[in-house]
């Protein structure tokens, strides 16, 4: 063989060979880098995602990167992979981080049909003005934590379709719409985030069209819990720091909401409206809520419950709020269960529109105009609540409410304990009324219903009356003691009600126990009678 050919087959077979070296090093490489400046395997990670595949390791580092992330199947990207250790207490510096600010049209980060998604410790950013989120979701499972997202038209996060979505640790503010929008029967899992300065801080529209039973998280399935918000601080965000409708379902535990909504304009005087979008936590149409040890305040309204919506609110602080502590306006049935509605710049609960509200073991405190309101047809359950120095009256109903009030003590509110007018009808029993300045209880012309086993203590005027005989309340068995003045406008004194020392614990420190030898306390025909809202063998 000539000595060219041979060099020439010598040459081929060691190019072949230099090839699948490098070819079978590229195939088993198993950590790809991307790094913006050149000093990686890709400068751009949507190149990089698209040749990873599972097994691999994605390390980005630190930079800003201007493109979409397209989201796939057991893609795994922490942001703090390309940064070295010693640099990681930087990391309040964003050059430090890894940036993903997408300037061109639609979402910075894009998850459709995927699972078992990991994103964390990465900046997320949308900056043009098309009306888009930052992160959208449709059918994903993913885990979003320590990151920070902002920017969004539409919503910081967005997600619809099932997915299983946990958000941890991560700070979501100024995105236009919201900062978590979920909707067509999303799930997630949201705590220990900052959702600050957004449109609405977190917005929940099931549109109740069934869910899989296979995709049923976080709880069992009998308990049908769609969203959990736990432990976050939602502040500062200009409609609602929650909103729920379309048949939305969410457990809201301990969380704090501050300063949402509290820049709402309302108008002055007769021309004031009350805007009932806006709120630390608003649920209408149908949505449901159980709401566990949370804090509400500076808001322009703590808690909003509108036409059908429902649920249990427990324990929560509502406080300090611009308007109305809470307001109930609809045809739901929420049970609100010892609650402290305090120090609210209006009152304290109204409620209205037919509502059957539950209001029992609450502390209604120091609110600026009446403990209560009741308005509208509503027809509420008043039971066993403290209603105490409110400025002006305790409980006030009116415009034909119906409610039924039992064993609640009401205690130096600055008016009236109890006033009923225009049409409104009461069921008043075992109440105890005690140093509310102007009267205990005030019916007005054209009010009535049934005051029976009530105490009133103190004020200037006991009981006070405008006589109408179509709506002539009834009393009976009540006791009276030290007001100024026992019945007043009464045409003749009512019969079955007593005068007398009602022998409290320490009335003093508001112990409104009867003693053993009290006049409150009694039996006939075997049965124990107990007058006013204390029961000595309560204790």
């Amino acid at each position: 063989m000539p000595f060219a050919r041979q060099i020439s087959r010598a040459f081929l077979i060691f190019t072949i060979f230099i090839l699948f070296v490098v070819l079978n090093g590229c195939a088993a490489k198993t950590v790809l880098v991307v790094d913006k400046y050149g000093n990686g395997d890709y400068t751009s990670i949507r190149a990089a995602v698209s040749d990873w595949e599972q097994g691999k390791k994605l390390i980005i580092n630190p930079g800003v990167y201007d493109e979409q992330l397209i989201l796939k199947t057991w893609l795994k990207i922490d942001g703090l992979d390309g940064v070295a250790p010693e640099n990681r207490s930087a990391l309040n510096d964003e050059k430090n981080k890894v940036v993903i600010a997408f300037s061109g049209d639609g979402p910075a980060v894009v998850g459709r049909d995927v699972s078992e998604v990991r994103l964390s410790n990465l900046v997320l950013k949308k900056f043009n003005k098309k009306k888009t989120s930052v992160v959208k979701l449709r059918g994903t499972d993913i885990e979003i934590k320590n990151c920070t997202i902002s920017g969004g038209k539409m919503a910081g996060i967005e997600a619809a379709r099932f997915g299983s979505l946990v958000i941890q640790d991560s700070t979501i503010k100024n995105n236009n719409y919201a900062g978590i929008f979920l909707h067509h029967q999303a799930r997630a899992d949201i705590q220990k985030n900052l959702i600050a300065e957004n449109g609405r801080g977190i917005s929940i529209a099931r549109h109740p069209e069934g869910i899989p039973k296979n995709r049923t998280i976080y709880r069992d399935e009998e308990e049908d819990i769609e969203v959990l918000i736990k432990e976050n601080s939602i502040t500062d965000n200009s409609f609602a720091g929650i909103f729920m409708s379309s048949g939305s379902k969410a457990d809201v535990i301990s969380n704090s909401f501050v300063s949402n909504a509290s820049n709402a304009i309302h108008g002055e005087g007769k021309e004031r409206t009350i805007n009932l979008d806006m709120g630390g936590v608003v649920v209408s149409e149908q949505s449901k809520i159980k709401m566990l040890g949370n804090s509400i305040s500076f808001s322009d309204m703590g808690i909003i419950f509108r036409e059908t919506a429902s649920g249990k609110v427990f324990e929560n602080t509502v406080i300090n709020n611009e308007n109305y502590g809470i307001v109930v306006s609809g045809y739901g049935k929420p049970e609100f269960i010892g609650n402290i509605i305090k120090d609210n710049n209006g009152t304290g609960i109204i409620l209205k529109t037919s509502t059957e509200t539950l209001l029992q073991d609450n502390q209604i405190l120091t609110n600026k105009l009446h403990g209560i309101e009741v308005v509208d047809s509503a027809r509420p359950l008043i039971e066993g609540n403290w209603i105490v120095q409110n400025g002006k009256h305790g409980i006030y109903a009116y415009k034909n409410a119906r409610p039924i009030i039992k064993q609640n003590i009401l205690v130096n509110n600055s008016m009236v304990g109890l006033l009923v007018v225009s049409d409104s009808k009461v069921e008043a029993f075992n109440n105890t009324f005690y140093k509310n300045t102007k009267a205990g209880v005030w019916f007005s012309i054209r009010s009535g219903g049934m005051f029976a086993n009530n105490v009133i203590v103190g004020s200037e005027t006991g009981i006070s009356i405008l006589k109408n005989s179509e709506y002539q309340p009834k009393f009976s068995n009540n006791v009276l003691w030290q007001n100024n003045i026992t019945f007043k406008g009464f045409l003749e004194k009512p019969e079955g009600n007593y005068v007398t020392d009602p022998l409290f614990k320490d009335a003093n420190n508001l112990d409104f126990t009867p003693l053993a030898d009290s006049p409150l306390v009694s039996t006939k025909r075997g049965k124990r009678i107990v007058i006013g809202a204390k029961d000595p063998l309560e204790n």
